[in-house]
Order: C-alpha cells, then sequence, then structure tokens
C-alpha cells in the first residue's frame, strides 16, 4: 500500500509504502521500505526501513530545502499501538545514503495529558491520524494530526418497536508537533475541538 510519495525536480519518484505482517498470535504493525524510480535509470530501488526496536506509527514524506528525502512522523513502542514520541529520517535524495536520523520521545507530562478511561479503554494518543506535513522557514517540520475514533450506538424508534445501530464518526482535538530534522520536538499544540457525524445522514465532518 503506498502510503505517501514525492517527485523530485529532477523527476525521480520516491514512495513509501507499507507492507502487513500476519501473526496468528497478535496483530503485528506494519513495516515499511521506500522506492525510488528514476526514468533515467533501469528498475526500481527499494530500500527497507526500521526505527530498531521501535515501531512507525505514522508517517509522511516530505523535501527538504535542499531536496534531500524527510521522512518524519510518529513512533510506539513494540508493546502498545501508541505514539509516545516523534523521529525524523533524512535520507539523500540521489544515493539512498542515511543523513540523519533520531527520535524524540514525549515529556512525561504531555503524555499524562492522554492517559484519559474511555470506552474500551484505549489510550487517547492511539487515536490520532496524521493528516499534514509543512516544512518552515526555519528548517523545522510541522506535523498536523487529528484524533478520530468511531463508536456505535443504539437508537430506539417507538413507532416501529426497533433498535437501529448507527455508527458515531468523532473528530476531535488536532495536534500541531514541530521538529527539527534531529527529530527534537520544539513545540506540541493541542488544539481542542470536538466535532462528531453518523454514517445514517451520509455527513462527515473534519477540519481544513
Amino acid at each position: 500500500l503506498l502510503k505517501d510519495a514525492v517527485l523530485t525536480p529532477t523527476g525521480v519518484f520516491h514512495g513509501i509504502i507499507s507492507l502487513r505482517k500476519e501473526s496468528g498470535v497478535r496483530a503485528l504493525p506494519d513495516s515499511y521500505a521506500l522506492l525510488s524510480y528514476n526514468p533515467a535509470e533501469e528498475g526500481v530501488k527499494e530500500k527497507s526501513l526500521a526505527l530498531g526496536n521501535k515501531w512507525f506509527y505514522d508517517l509522511k514524506l516530505t523535501l527538504t530545502p535542499d531536496t534531500n528525502l524527510w521522512l518524519a512522523g510518529y513512533y510506539s513502542n513494540m508493546v502498545e499501538p501508541s505514539m509516545v514520541g516523534a523521529f525524523s529520517v533524512v535520507i539523500d535524495s540521489n544515493t539512498g545514503e542515511l543523513l540523519n536520523t533520531g527520535l524524540s520521545p514525549f515529556e512525561r507530562d504531555f503524555r499524562l495529558m492522554f492517559r484519559q478511561e474511555i470506552k474500551n479503554n484505549e489510550d487517547d494518543l492511539g487515536l490520532f491520524k496524521l493528516d499534514k506535513v509543512f516544512l518552515k522557514n526555519n528548517g523545522s517540520l510541522s506535523m498536523i494530526s487529528e484524533k478520530r475514533y468511531t463508536r456505535e450506538s443504539t437508537i430506539y424508534n417507538p413507532a416501529s418497536r426497533m433498535y437501529t445501530v448507527i455508527q458515531i464518526h468523532n473528530h476531535e482535538e488536532l495536534l500541531i508537533s514541530t521538529i527539527k530534522p534531529s527529530s527534537k520536538i520544539t513545540e506540541n499544540i493541542l488544539l481542542p475541538k470536538y466535532q462528531s457525524s453518523s454514517q445514517e445522514f451520509g455527513r462527515y465532518t473534519s477540519y481544513v
């Protein structure tokens, strides 16, 4: 599955693909690889991506000001599918050489903000989805994520004496994280927001 892609000024295509792992014991996070295709050369180059003993939680691919590849996003521990920090990987877009890599964990006080009791005992930090990244003039990268999850609700219709199960799609806080190429987090901004919509009416709300 193609997760994200960029095209360099020289016309070289780079894409991140996810590879699903099957396990009969427990669900495993996807593994990832970088595919590069240069129309002036034969074949497609593939480079496996990993974060040591951490997992990719969510990621995006963009270009640095000097047109190298910048893979950035959030990572999780091996024991829980919840983001615990930010990562940064900078790769030479011509040679595929690893130029810079780093992990930056969230501060404890920041993580405690999301340790709330919600249905199914999910960790709130496991509900965020990385949507966009923006390269700033100072060379840092801002990542925008939204907290999204779906719940089921049962509604009783007294006229028909029947119950209807509908899905409620929730779109809540926005998280804006800014990182340096070293992965150091310079700021985490949480913007309060609450929106919800039901599949029954075909309306889906979010942000722009």
